[in-house]
């Protein structure tokens, strides 16, 4: 909630604006909210989080199945606490023995909107911001360690920018497994 708060402050849009439930009974409305993106030992945690009323363990966690079909919810997409969405990115890294106590701790990540740009290798119709190398199989590329020449490989080298243009956009929490 805190998060939620500082995020407000700082005028982060929310991503998303309204999630419609469908007819059928147990259906719960949602706040629109930001994204926040955690890797899948985050869940049960998550799953554990209770409201601000305290009114028991998980009351505060709507499974994604009380408030959307599946024409609305994102890839990945869990839950909803409070005014976050929760996303279960899979490789989501995570720091090993970084913590107070030599312990692992994990990142719930909040991109809000606006918050960066990325500097890719597009071109501007005159010069490519990347470069290819191709080398074929044969007597050009036969050497000591391929004596026949049959090895040849595609090789590609570009590099890729991320600019913050609104870093105050940008949350995470660091928290030990539950």
């Amino acid at each position: 909630m805190t998060l939620s708060i500082a995020l407000d402050n700082n005028k982060t849009p929310k991503q998303t604006k309204i999630i419609s439930g469908s007819r059928m009974t147990d259906t719960k409305t949602v706040n629109g909210g930001r994204v926040m993106y955690i890797g899948p030992d985050l869940i049960p945690m998550v799953r554990k989080m209770t409201d601000i009323s305290g009114s028991g363990v998980g009351s505060g966690f709507v499974g994604v199945e009380k408030y959307a079909d599946a024409s609305t919810i994102l890839n990945g997409e869990i839950g909803s606490v409070d005014q976050f969405r929760f996303v279960v990115v899979p490789e989501m890294q995570y720091d090993s023995g970084a913590g107070a106590s030599a312990a692992d701790i994990f990142p719930m990540l909040c991109v809000g909107d606006g918050s960066f740009t990325t500097i890719g290798f597009q071109t501007d119709g005159k010069s490519l911001k990347f470069t290819t190398t191709h080398k074929k199989p044969g007597k050009e590329t036969a050497d000591v360690n391929d004596p026949y020449g049959e090895k040849g490989f595609y090789s590609i080298k570009w590099y890729y920018g991320f600019m913050a243009l609104r870093p105050e956009r940008l949350g995470i929490i660091w928290c030990k497994k539950a």
